[in-house]
């Protein structure tokens, strides 16, 4: 640098300059140097102008004002044009991250002046920056290490480069030592979190970078770029959408309002296809891909035949456009991608499987691309289906997708965050059950209807069924074997009663799949969640079981909470369209067969639009773990059916008593302990048992839930091993003691289970807890009517006795009752003494007439 004279009045300037740098004082540096510059200027010193020039913009970049240093770059060069100012203003350029600048300025500076060793070093790093923006990383490297010759900081140039290729990633655990000053630094380490799959972690440190004190509001714009990108990549749309306004303001602190506008263009939804970027070509084909629908196995297309074609053929058009480009491997990748997309919505499948084949072995495929393209394969294998082997080739496809999804999910640090991105991970069963609604969406006939019940019956848990029947194991038709989907479904259902039907139900993605199924008929219904998907459903139902807490249950009534919860959920599963659509009007009798999350909402209390009653008291309602449950249920109810029974009954703990307990056998008082209850069961002269008892879910493990009695504790454990071997039927008076816990794929643990494996056919038992006295009222009620009526009519009749002869007659008093299991006869007289009994009943007015 010249020297300038101390006690001069350019010295004066410069001097308070420094010292205003110290001070870290933006707007005092400013006014110092312009004035040192001016004067410089007039007194006609232009090599002095010049290093007080570049003085001025770089101190102002130190100080985290890039804007405020290029308008002063492009303003000292207005005033004597130099290659060292114009480095400087390409350098900023590159800052600030308009890289388009960037490459018009070398250029420009290229063609009119010779550069020295240390300028061209330098406009060598930020035109590889440049090409490393456009993904270019070859020649980002080679143009480094020409500049890593002259200047010898450009370590953190090339390990940005390394991140942005992601062939070899970074640990974090490498750069964890490094404190971010900057935006570039925030963004670095958010790259390396990003580069192992801690989205969750990258997101909170952008979060932290754009408002910290001290980075360049210049520079916050690409930081909420990217945090968004995230934000959609954690499902968390909402949060995504709340940033908005925040974008808005950080764009207008960028210089150059283009490079914001492409910024924001590159996270918009809409996008753009009118610039020369590959990037923006390739996001805008993925768009219209997505726009068509067609490979949404779930909802299917939305748009007209001549509109889904003539966006096919944009599509068409970019790839063509891009087919014969020098690609970098990360672009060829992504072209193969939207290819492989194309060909699969087109019918071409085996050329799809080869696209979509290059990007799960490129090296340079990120795991969640990979999987995306997994999936893809899987659906185009299902298409292809003619045999065994295609299926299991689908299969494995999936199967490795989600082992992908849920690597990823595995390495985010909360639990809210994993929950999210697994249910959004479509298992392989999800996938199943996605191609055959697909399947049956093209064909539309029975056979194609039965496989959809086929792979929603693959996706429930079946542990429980060895333990039924020690010979059964469930034999599911393949994919591809239509009629042998429809022959395993009439087998399976042969046995339904004329006025009962099975209802099941499975959550997907974007959409909840309904099938009811009748003796020798089944049909099929997909209601989309509205845009909420999955995770919102399970909100929903999570939000609707926080109001089964007894501090809060009749809270909920008065304030409306439990209705209002319930309607929604009522609303999301499209149960108003569902049941007019797929029930026959014949139809007195549900069992459902709900799976996953779906497994705990209270069906019986919801409301139909325009209903008087709730669908639990107008259907009686029954419980099956799965399909396959139906037949061994019922076969093993058959020799098992009688109307003596045990009462259970501890001593007067504040329960309300049974007034059907005198004339019956039981075990009560200090009598009832789980030695004395094993000994009366053993005896095998009981046909159903009744435990009136308190007991509590343990919500860490059901194993571990109680029934108490006057001596000790029965767990749910030690339920399971009780010989219920010759009763039909066990009746759970505790609360809670329908509660399950869900484990594995979509197993359901708790005392119910434990009932069914230590031999009963069917269980009465609770969701939450029950009011003592509405819980005595239809338990009573309960034992009169099943000795003339099948159990869930018997329940449905309780419930309607409960609301009638009470003031309990909302639902969430006795909506918690479910019938898990067989549905059938407990009693064993013929239908002349059922008749009877019935007719006493209403004689002694217990039931209407």
């Amino acid at each position: 640098m010249t020297e300038v004279v101390a006690g001069t009045e350019i010295g004066d300037a410069v001097t308070a300059a420094d010292q205003a740098y110290h001070r870290k004082d933006v707007h005092g540096v400013d006014e110092a140097y312009r004035h040192a510059c001016h004067l410089a200027v007039k007194g006609g010193q232009d090599m002095l102008f010049i290093d007080l020039a570049v003085d001025h913009a770089s101190r102002l970049m130190a100080l985290g004002d890039a804007a405020l240093a290029l308008r002063r770059c492009e303003h000292h060069l207005t005033q004597h044009e130099h290659p060292t100012l114009a480095v400087l203003r390409a350098e900023i350029h590159s800052k600030l991250g308009n890289h388009t600048a960037v490459l018009a300025t070398a250029k420009a500076i290229r063609r009119r002046w010779s550069l020295s060793a240390e300028e061209n070093a330098r406009l060598l790093r930020v035109v590889a920056l440049a090409a490393a923006d456009r993904e270019n990383y070859d020649l980002a490297r080679k143009l480094l290490e020409e500049a890593g010759k002259v200047i010898p900081a450009i370590d953190r140039e090339l390990l940005l480069i390394t991140l942005h290729e992601g062939k070899t990633p970074v640990p974090f655990e490498e750069l964890r030592g490094e404190r971010p000053h900057t935006a570039a630094d925030y963004l670095r380490l958010a790259l390396a979190l990003r580069r192992e799959h801690r989205y969750e972690e990258a997101a909170d440190l952008l979060r932290k970078g754009a408002y910290a004190p001290g980075v360049d509001p210049a520079l916050v714009l690409p930081m909420l770029c990217e945090l968004v990108v995230l934000l959609r990549i954690l499902h968390q749309d909402e949060q995504a959408e709340i940033l908005c306004p925040r974008l808005a303001e950080a764009a207008r602190w960028v210089p150059d309002q283009g490079a914001a506008q492409e910024m924001l263009d590159g996270i918009s939804p809409v996008g753009r296809s009118d610039t020369a970027r590959f990037t923006d070509h390739v996001a805008h084909a993925r768009r219209l891909m997505a726009e068509t629908g067609i490979n949404d196995l779930e909802a299917g297309s939305q748009l007209g035949e001549v509109e889904c074609r003539r966006r096919l053929g944009e599509v068409e058009r970019i790839l063509g456009l891009f087919r014969d480009a020098g690609l970098s491997e990360r672009e060829i990748v992504r072209w193969h991608l939207v290819a492989g997309e194309l060909e699969l919505a087109l019918g071409n499948l085996a050329e799809a499987v080869k696209h979509l084949r290059v990007v799960c072995s490129a090296e340079a495929t990120l795991p969640a691309v990979k999987a995306s393209a997994l999936h893809l394969i899987g659906h185009a294998f299902h298409r292809l289906s003619k045999g065994d082997e295609d299926d299991d080739r689908a299969a494995r496809c999936w199967e490795e997708a989600h082992r992908i999804e849920e690597d990823i999910a595995r390495r985010q640090p909360s639990d809210v965050i994993r929950t999210g991105l697994l249910l959004a991970a479509a298992t392989e069963l999800d996938q199943r059950v996605a191609a055959a609604v697909a399947r049956h969406r093209r064909c539309g006939d029975e056979e194609t209807a039965a496989a959809i019940v086929v792979a929603m019956e693959a996706a429930r848990g079946a542990m429980i069924l060895p333990a039924l029947d020690i010979k059964l194991t469930r034999d599911l038709p393949k994919a591809h074997d239509l009629a042998g989907a429809r022959q395993w479904l009439t087998e399976t259902a042969r046995e339904l009663p004329k006025d009962q039907v099975v209802w099941m139900l499975h959550p997907g993605q974007a959409s909840v799949h309904h099938a009811v199924i009748g003796r020798d008929w089944v049909r099929h219904l997909s209601f989309s969640l509205q845009g909420k998907g999955r995770r919102g459903l399970k909100d929903a139902i999570d939000g609707h079981m926080a109001y089964w807490h007894p501090d809060y249950l009749e809270l909920s009534v008065v304030a409306g909470e439990f209705d209002r919860t319930l309607a929604y959920i009522t609303e999301l599963l499209g149960v108003a369209e569902v049941i007019p659509a797929l029930l026959p009007p014949g139809a007195k009798r549900i069992a459902i067969v709900a799976g996953d999350e779906l497994s705990d909402i209270p069906f019986g209390g919801m409301v139909l639009p325009g209903a008087v009653d709730h669908i639990g008291l107008r259907y009686a309602l029954s419980d099956l773990p799965c399909l396959s449950a139906l037949r061994p249920l019922r076969q093993r109810s058959l020799d098992r059916r009688g109307d003596r029974s045990l009462l259970v009954s501890p001593p007067d703990d504040g329960l309300t008593k049974s007034r059907r307990r005198f004339w019956r056998p039981r075990l009560e008082g200090v009598d009832v302990s789980p030695d004395n209850l094993r000994a009366r069961l053993a005896t095998h002269r009981h046909r159903w048992v009744r435990i009136d008892s308190h007991g509590s879910f343990a919500h860490g493990d059901a194993e571990q839930s109680v029934l108490k009695l006057h001596e000790g504790r029965l767990s749910a454990a030690e339920f399971r091993e009780l010989d219920l071997s010759r009763c039909g039927m066990a009746v759970l008076g505790a609360c809670e003691s329908g509660m399950a816990q869900r484990r594995g794929r979509d197993e359901r643990t708790g005392f119910v289970r434990a009932a069914m494996l230590a031999g009963a056919a069917s269980v009465l038992a609770a969701r939450w807890v029950a009011e003592d006295a509405a819980a005595a009222a239809v338990l009573d009620r309960f034992e009169r009517h099943v000795r003339y009526l099948p159990r869930d009519l018997a329940l449905q009749r309780a419930l309607l006795d409960l609301r009638r002869d009470t003031d309990r007659g909302h639902p969430a008093w006795w909506a918690c009752w479910t019938l898990y299991g067989d549905a059938g006869w407990q009693t064993r007289v013929d239908p002349i003494r059922r008749v009877l009994r019935r007719g006493f009943h209403q004689w002694r007015n217990l039931v209407p007439r």
